[in-house]
């Protein structure tokens, strides 16, 4: 049995050569062999059977143009604020230099390999939303697609390692939860905790800010509940 005649029975129960199917129908052009193909989208015509061999021949043209659009969306998207985005989560995982990197890389956060391409971080998080940045649902997990997400500042502010924990008669929130469901500055409380008032007082207590001898003297007074 001749080496093409051997190819041609294997083509008959090949699957795929790429996109393309093959049935194992083929003919001569001009002294070249052609298999009948019919590609992923529908399309049907000749290949040459070298072309399939080879892999030079994928698909009917579908793939390629699929390939170029998808390039062409995402350097689009060069210079917008999803690019931005994706460009500072690994500037300060990655360089040692950036100013925040001890608060990131150098505890050791790190990027998921499949982000450091652009195209997969669009894929997995899509465009960035107005008003919104990333954030880390696990502030000391890693940057991947199952720990992102957009955020709101609110929620950027709760999940920050910073962002201390308060309880308040069994009650747990962070500081900044409790500072807008009592409606009170967080300077406020954080200042008042930087003077040593019980965090009860820090965020209940109606106390007065009052300068004396250019000192500043935080005065506990009834709590806001009261």
């Amino acid at each position: 049995m001749s080496q093409e005649v051997e190819i041609l029975r294997r083509l008959k129960t090949m699957d795929k050569y790429g996109r393309w199917k093959t049935n194992g129908e083929s003919k001569i052009i001009n002294t070249h062999r052609y298999i009948l193909c019919k590609c992923e989208c529908g399309e049907s015509r000749y290949v040459m059977l070298n072309m399939l061999k080879s892999g030079r021949s994928k698909s009917c043209g579908c793939f390629q143009k699929e390939i170029m659009s998808k390039i062409k969306k995402i350097h689009g998207l060069e210079g917008t604020p999803t690019y931005k985005s994706w460009r500072g989560l690994k500037y300060r995982c990655l360089n040692r230099n950036a100013q925040q990197f001890s608060r990131y890389g150098g505890r050791g956060i790190k990027v998921c390999d499949r982000w450091l391409d652009f195209k997969n971080f669009v894929e997995d998080m899509g465009i960035k939303p107005d008003g919104k940045t990333i954030g880390r649902i696990d502030n000391d997990g890693d940057y991947t697609p199952s720990n992102c997400r957009w955020e709101t500042a609110e929620q950027q502010s709760n999940n920050k390692s910073c962002n201390r924990i308060i309880e308040i008669n069994g009650e747990i929130k962070t500081m900044s939860q409790w500072c807008h469901s009592k409606s009170i500055p967080r300077s406020t409380v954080f200042n008042r905790l930087s003077h040593g008032w019980k965090p009860e007082d820090a965020v209940l207590s109606k106390g007065r800010r009052i300068e004396q001898g250019g000192q500043v003297i935080l005065t506990k007074g009834s709590h806001a509940n009261d």
